[in-house]
């Protein structure tokens, strides 16, 4: 879940070269209810819970099926209702099982733009869902979690650059060459 937060830039420390500022940012930042749905050709898999910053979110659950990708959904219009409806239930029970009040869904996957997938997960959906992470275009969807990756390494690297030990950024918090952070300060 944090690769596909990251690639959504929810959770992410606004200046992660300041193990200060992070830390800071990380304590006032509340935790609400995240749910993570990745909808690809072969499987549909489900994982949800509580979510403040990329470094500071649980799993509570997490569920993957291999007979609901989109490539098993069947081409007969009476048949595709079942397997839609087989969808819905999935995302449904798992909505229920995290408390129902989702506040963030995020989405991914190569197939998760398609209309019947997101019905299913509106109709399956509580009215308290407030924030729902969807990039502008479908090729987005299949890159989120890799671009989250790929934004979680970088910030990594650079972060690490001038503190090479966590102890050393603590030791020079509030110094003003200090421009490194702990490896874990996203």
């Amino acid at each position: 879940m944090t690769a596909a937060m990251a690639g959504y830039g929810i959770g992410l420390c606004s200046n992660y070269v300041d193990a200060s500022s992070c830390t800071r940012q990380d304590q006032v930042v509340e935790y609400a209810d995240g749910f993570h749905a990745d909808f690809g050709r072969r499987s549909l898999s489900v994982s949800y819970g509580p979510i403040s910053t990329v470094k500071r979110y649980f799993s509570l659950a997490a569920v993957v099926n291999v007979t609901l990708g989109l490539d098993d959904a069947p081409q007969d219009p009476l048949e595709a209702d079942g397997y839609w409806e087989d969808v819905e239930s999935l995302l449904r029970s798992c909505m229920l099982e995290s408390r129902g009040v989702e506040t963030t869904v995020l989405l991914t996957g190569e197939s998760a733009s398609n209309t019947r997938f997101i019905k299913a997960l509106k109709r399956a959906s509580s009215p308290a869902i407030l924030v729902v992470a969807a990039p502008e275009t479908p090729e987005q969807f299949l890159f989120a979690t890799s671009m989250g990756a790929a934004e979680l390494a970088k910030r990594r690297q650079e972060g690490m650059a001038v503190c090479r030990f966590p102890s050393e950024c603590r030791v020079q918090e509030g110094s003003e060459d200090n421009a490194g952070s702990a490896r874990d300060d996203l």
